[in-house]
């Protein structure tokens, strides 16, 4: 028989909860459901539980603009790339040759497939990207 949890034991099993379930319920000493059942019961407990997610993605943030103040590359390319986009800093695939209705029809081949031609066109296209990375040169 599952026992019934007031408003403040819920309340106080939230705190420091992160947002997650797992630790409401192992404070109440109920199961998964039953924690998630009863942080749903009231607004007070939805709100609450909310906050609690919403403070862990603060300090997640606050960790990527320390990373960005130290000079970290790869987060600032990655901060731009999302929170930058409306200045341009993304990154596009543009997908070209459209079927005759409009859409973008892909296909994937098998490399077996391919005519001797056709492989050595890719193998001239491996070839040059090489290169270009290697900085030697495109042909």
């Amino acid at each position: 028989m599952t026992r019934d949890y007031a408003l403040r034991e819920v309340l106080e099993a939230i705190k420091g909860s992160a947002g997650l379930t797992s630790p409401v319920a192992k404070r109440l000493e109920c199961a998964w459901d039953t924690a998630h059942k009863y942080i749903n019961k009231w607004e007070t407990t939805r709100r609450a539980f909310a906050n609690e997610g919403e403070q862990v993605i603060d300090f997640a943030e606050q960790k990527v603009i320390e990373a960005i103040r130290d000079g970290d590359g790869v987060t600032i390319r990655w901060y731009l790339s999302t929170k930058g986009k409306g200045r341009g800093y993304t990154e596009r695939h543009e997908v070209a040759g459209t079927g005759e209705d409009g859409a973008i029809k892909v296909e994937q081949v098998g490399l077996r497939k391919l005519t001797d031609d056709e492989l050595g066109a890719l193998a001239a296209i491996a070839e040059r990207v090489a290169r270009d990375k290697n900085g030697t040169g495109a042909a």
